[in-house]
Order: structure tokens, then sequence, then C-alpha cells
């Protein structure tokens, strides 16, 4: 689980901010958070990651403070940042492997012929080099790396940005799908209809407060 108790989010790079932030964010459940600015909720994946500390309140991870946490949280998480870009000089399987190691687990190259099956990643698309990948195609890859490492924290950010409605609809579906009962999700999203789509905890950021 994640919590934020009365935290305020100061950005060191912008004028961005978050002001008494007060939420939990619980496993079993995919939470939208909607804003017309990409900076200010890139300032709760910061704090979750523990690189963002609040000037007040705090943020806990599985109850420890987020900072402290971090190591362990790390380990333990999957972050897709917006674009969803990936290491150009590997092929889609050796990515979603490679991350795989980082994460502490050696997958066998079967498991991740799997989980890139289970996301709807073609076959076709297993050995291509992944930077040369469409974006529907990388954001999948993304979801079949946060599969095969049972991620206990899935951070999307804005990943329906540049997609028609159909792929985001597509990929709304395998993001309910591949979400388990003891995982925590939290997505990003400027656009309202995803964030219907695909959330049954929807939050916005309006005038600099989460609600």
């Amino acid at each position: 689980m994640v919590a934020f108790r009365s935290a305020t989010l100061v950005s060191r790079f912008s004028e961005s901010r978050l002001i008494d932030v007060d939420c939990e964010f619980q496993a079993a459940s995919i939470s939208c958070i909607t804003s017309g600015a990409t900076e200010e909720a890139r300032l709760i994946f910061a704090a979750i990651l523990g690189e963002l500390r609040p000037v007040s309140g705090e943020v806990l991870v599985d109850g420890l403070s987020a900072p402290d946490a971090a190591p362990r949280t790390r380990r333990q998480l999957t972050l897709v940042p917006g674009g969803a870009p990936l290491l150009g000089h590997m092929t889609t399987i050796e990515h979603v492997r490679y991350l795989g190691i980082l994460a502490g687990c050696r997958p066998r190259v079967s498991e991740v012929v799997e989980a890139l099956r289970m996301c709807e990643v073609p076959d076709r698309l297993h050995h291509a080099l992944a930077d040369r990948l469409s974006l529907l195609h990388r954001l999948l890859v993304w979801l079949a790396t946060h599969r095969m490492r049972k991620s206990a924290i899935f951070l999307l950010e804005d990943p329906a940005a540049g997609l028609i409605s159909k792929q985001s609809g597509l990929l709304a579906e395998l993001i309910k799908e591949n979400c388990g009962p003891r995982q925590t999700c939290i997505v990003t999203s400027r656009d309202s209809e995803f964030a219907h789509r695909i959330a049954n905890r929807s939050f916005r950021i309006s005038r600099q407060r989460l609600e």
C-alpha cells in the first residue's frame, strides 16, 4: 500500500507543487490521476520512488517512509515513463529479460515469450529492436515486463497520450487483466475517457491539490 499523509510536494526543477495530499493507493486497485499538467502528476511518482521528500507530511510505502523504503521499492516497482521508451540496442525479448534481471529474477526466454503473448505483443516483434516498435507495442512490452516481474507497484505516466481511441481501449483492458490482487497500479492521464475506462478509483489534480 502507498499512503500520502498531508504531504506537500514541491518540485526541485520547476514551480510545480501539490499541497496537503492525503490519500491511499491500495493493492488490488487501479487508481487514475487526471491532470492537465504532467509535471504535477509526476510529483506523485517521484515521491513514491523516494526521489522527492515532502516539504511537510509524509509518504509511506508498505508502512515505511518512501525515502527509507526506496531501495526495496525500486526492485518491486515498474515505472513506465511517458512515451514508453525502450533500450534501442536490445530486442524485445532481451529488453524484458534485462529488466527482469535488474529486479532480481532470472526469467527463462520461454517465460518472457509467454508474458509478451499474454500482453498481445505479436510473435513477429519478439526479436525486433525494441525502439523500432510503435507506441502501442512499446507500452505492451512494458506491461509484459510488469507481468513477468510480478511488480508490487505499477506506475504508468500518461500512457494513453498519442494513442487513438481503439488502441487506448485495448491498453486499458490489458492493464486491468494484468494487475493482480496484490499489486498497486497508479496511472496518470490527461485523457478523462481513458481514466473512466481503466480506473476503479479516480483522482484529479486541481489548483495544486489532489481531489
